[in-house]
């Protein structure tokens, strides 16, 4: 009898809290472990309503706070609270931030239906970024902050081309998806913003920042403090005036494997608000969207698989007529070669050729718009320019 009630108790009383235990201490040691909810069986509905409780509660974290937040639900668990005055940590990373284009006239047309929207967009740009070394951070409404910290034994030109890839393949996936499809087509967004298609722009830059936790007992968030945070942003604030998917800073291109590098294409050289110091401007033209339509996109493609299958769209001679034309139109470190006729001519040249090409448009905009009477670069030119929207 004794034996028997010593056995019950272990096995429906013991069992199941040790178990919880054990939960609790798999989230202490490393947060992002995966959970599932797979209480164990017991006659004490309360014990495997705690364990159960305990397992939504650390997965709930998980999906709050992130990869950068893991170090919070540690320090939560094994100490006792958090410590709002711990510094930060300066961490060297890739910042991606990515917005929704035209969501203004989205919400006013879908109204409460653009929540649908956004998580379909927001399911997409998560997923890929931690399928290529990278995080979710911030989702700001219609924007996303998405992070690649260096990772261990993986080479940096590695994390470089990953997160590459995940814009990339989420301009790809957004295009081919039916739903996505369905709502730009609709009539109501075609007489709002006829000819709408492209989803989202994005601006990649890579440098240092502070990982700190901000806010009070009240309120809690994971952030990036830098510049460089700031600078992603008006990169992709700045693919609309380029009209172009993706802006990509030279620190984030001398960072890239050499034969992806090549793939990417020099548009400008500008100095941003809040920066003195001037910056080359890259582009990576994803290829035509109706031209890739059958071609599986592949989870398992290596990164030469992934960029041999969607390389750059525009034709070699186009490319080299843009070349010589911006090199033309800098004309070199301190403006004084600058050939802005040339230029002129062949970015015009470029535009006749049939191809979309939003750089080649801009900067040719900007010389009509800025040179002299005779069509040359004005004496104030020093070879970069300051980019007159955000």
């Amino acid at each position: 009898m004794l034996l028997s009630l010593i056995s019950l108790v272990r096995s429906q009383v013991v069992a199941p809290v040790m178990s919880s235990i054990e939960k609790l201490n798999e989230i202490a040691k490393d947060p992002l472990t995966p959970l599932r909810d797979e209480t164990k069986k017991s006659k004490f509905l309360e014990l495997v309503k705690i364990e159960s409780a305990l397992i939504k509660f650390g997965m709930l974290l998980q999906v709050a706070f992130g990869e950068a937040g893991s170090d919070i639900i540690r320090e939560c668990i094994t100490k006792d609270g958090l410590n709002y005055n711990k510094p930060g940590k300066v961490v060297q990373a890739f910042y991606g931030f990515c917005d929704i284009r035209r969501f203004t006239d989205l919400t006013e047309i879908m109204q409460a239906d653009v929540v649908k929207l956004v998580n379909k967009i927001a399911h997409r740009v998560h997923s890929a970024a931690l399928e290529n070394f990278g995080a979710p951070n911030k989702n700001i409404g219609d924007a996303f902050l998405l992070i690649w910290k260096p990772k261990g034994q993986v080479a940096i030109s590695t994390v470089a081309d990953s997160a590459l890839r995940t814009y990339i393949r989420i301009i790809l996936e957004n295009y081919s998806d039916p739903y996505l499809r369905q709502v730009a087509k609709s009539e109501a967004v075609q007489q709002r913003v006829p000819g709408y298609s492209n989803w989202l722009g994005f601006g990649l830059h890579y440098g240092w920042s502070v990982e700190s936790s901000i806010g009070s007992k009240h309120k809690i968030d994971i952030s990036y403090l830098s510049p460089h945070v700031n600078l992603a942003a008006r990169l992709e604030s700045a693919t609309k005036q380029y009209k172009t998917e993706i802006l990509l800073s030279e620190d984030v291109v001398r960072l890239l494997s050499p034969n992806v590098r090549k793939l990417c294409r020099l548009i400008d050289r500008v100095t941003v608000k809040g920066s003195v110091k001037p910056i080359f401007l890259f582009t990576y033209d994803v290829p035509e969207h109706e031209a890739v339509k059958t071609i599986t996109l592949s989870q398992e493609d290596s990164i030469t698989d992934f960029y041999q299958k969607f390389p750059p769209r525009l034709p070699h001679r186009h490319l080299q007529d843009f070349d010589v034309a911006v090199s033309s139109y800098l004309g070199g470190e301190d403006g004084k070669f600058a050939d802005w006729r040339l230029a002129r001519e062949l970015l015009k040249k470029c535009l006749k050729g049939g191809e979309r090409d939003g750089p080649a448009e801009a900067i040719l905009n900007y010389i009509r718009k800025h040179c002299d009477d005779s069509g040359c670069a004005p004496a104030s030119w020093t070879g970069y320019r300051e980019l007159e929207e955000k």
